[in-house]
């Protein structure tokens, strides 16, 4: 919807493998896309690729869904800073929840997210946050009633964001979000954010002794708590009998550890690996 208003004169920059949902949508509207690897020199590419191909569109997840690659916040707020009319789009989905993040303050331009994943809302949930100014620059045509609030003679003064909600809108999935971010903020964003980071510091030191992790990920200080370890359909179907919730993603396995895990969960993680690789 978004990108249906976008001018396709603009050089757009992906990261190679991204979520399919980021890249397809460039890919599939004719848009001119540049690619960087995801590899330990991801950032200096990324800025080494804005300069030479005078890109104006940064499009990534803020996680990587196959191993949990995490691009550092700092570096998109430098990415912005020498290149200022450069728009930042964001998926948040392998992000959102995992931090106590303030939209407002970053880099970011246009953050969109579904709600299934950190938040535990559920399917169905989806959001979208706007800086103030991007319209300028997405001629959205997308309209329906009910994003004029009902209102038969306000069809060409619809605000921005109201144009992402034409139809009916399900309340009752709005309320599972809302019943999430309630919770979420019960338990405190800080204390989801520290118990995090002691799982993504014991999962990293953990799998990456038993030489697990890829070197991208090995060489990383800051990550988040998804891991993509080597593995193949013997080793998930011993996890899976083994009642270890993963997935099988790109050429390997992936955990996702969130706050209501623990360490001795992890240490069960790998001494059943050890007794397999």
């Amino acid at each position: 919807m978004l990108l249906e208003g976008l001018d396709r004169k603009h050089k757009v920059l992906l990261i190679k493998d991204d979520y399919p949902s980021v890249n397809w949508s460039f890919e599939y509207r004719g848009f001119e896309v540049s690619y960087v690897e995801l590899n330990e020199n991801l950032e200096e590419n990324i800025l080494d690729t804005i300069r030479k191909d005078d890109i104006s569109i940064l499009a990534l997840s803020l996680v990587q869904w196959t191993d949990g690659f995490k691009i550092n916040m700092n570096f998109l707020t430098k990415v912005k800073s020498e290149f200022p009319n450069l728009k930042i789009i964001a998926d948040g989905t392998q992000f959102c929840g995992t931090e106590d993040f303030d939209f407002e303050s970053s880099p970011i331009d246009v953050l969109g997210a579904s709600a299934y994943k950190w938040l535990l809302s559920g399917y169905g949930n989806g959001f979208m946050l706007f800086k103030d100014g991007v319209e300028e620059i997405f001629n959205v045509r997308v309209i329906g009633f009910n994003a004029s609030r009902h209102d038969l003679g306000a069809r060409d003064r619809i605000p921005f964001a109201n144009h992402f909600e034409p139809g009916h809108l399900d309340t009752l999935t709005f309320g599972s979000l809302k019943f999430s971010l309630e919770y979420l903020n019960t338990l405190g964003k800080q204390a989801i954010e520290e118990q995090l980071k002691i799982l993504s510091t014991k999962a990293h030191q953990e799998l990456g002794q038993l030489g697990l992790l890829s070197k991208v990920i090995v060489g990383k200080e800051e990550h988040s708590t998804i891991f993509n370890i080597k593995g193949d359909d013997a080793l998930f179907k011993n996890l899976t009998e083994n009642e270890v919730i993963c997935s099988q993603r790109g050429e390997g396995i992936r955990f996702s550890f969130h706050f209501y895990n623990t360490e001795e969960d992890i240490n069960e993680v790998v001494k059943i690996l050890k007794t397999v690789i």
